[in-house]
């Protein structure tokens, strides 16, 4: 297993964390797990940030987009709603979407979003 990977897990929930470490520790992932809320990380960012069943798109990529290192990339868990949700979403955000169909759910599919910049309304 290659250990210079760095894998960072972000869960608000305890009883989560508690499972991740172990579950990480088990399979011998070498993962920093932290036990707050995305909201609150700041001042740091990542090559791939990943999320699943966390929020709508559009809340997703306020989340995520300032926690992407600059050439980053998200990964998106997303269900049938998947492109509502994109629609949505590219109402306020310009970005690059690659689906990528779920193999364990025909009906799911994986956003993979580079390049997520939000747009600037224009008043007046």
């Amino acid at each position: 297993m290659d250990t210079s990977l760095e894998t960072t897990l972000i869960e608000s929930d305890q009883r989560k964390c508690a499972f991740l470490s172990t579950a990480s520790r088990e399979i011998g992932v070498n993962a920093r797990i932290l036990a707050q809320r995305v909201e609150t990380i700041v001042d740091v960012s990542f090559d791939v940030v990943s999320a699943r069943a966390l929020a709508p798109m559009d809340r997703l990529l306020c989340l995520a987009q300032p926690l992407t290192a600059e050439g980053g990339r998200m990964l998106f868990l997303k269900g049938a709603n998947a492109q509502a949700e994109l629609t949505a979403a590219n109402e306020t955000w310009n970005m690059e979407v690659v689906r990528h169909q779920s193999v364990t759910d025909p009906a799911a599919t994986i956003l993979d979003v580079r390049k997520a910049v939000r747009r600037h309304e224009h008043l007046g």
